[in-house]
């Protein structure tokens, strides 16, 4: 039996693409703020929440 060929995906699927994950990445960066502004800055979650957002800022600009 022969393989199925690969589709080429058009460019308009692969910039949908990249909004969907530029906004789940916003939603995380979003919840982690939450998460960050809640905490006083000497609790040991403070530093990986903001972590969190800082990284899901970062991918968000990549991706854009």
């Amino acid at each position: 039996m022969p393989k199925p060929t690969k589709k080429k995906r058009s460019r308009s699927e692969v910039a949908e693409e990249r909004v969907r994950m530029s906004e789940v990445m916003l939603r995380q960066a979003a919840c982690a703020y939450a998460k960050v502004a809640t905490l006083d800055s000497s609790d040991l979650r403070w530093r990986r929440c903001w972590r969190a957002l800082e990284l899901a800022a970062f991918r968000l600009a990549e991706a854009l």
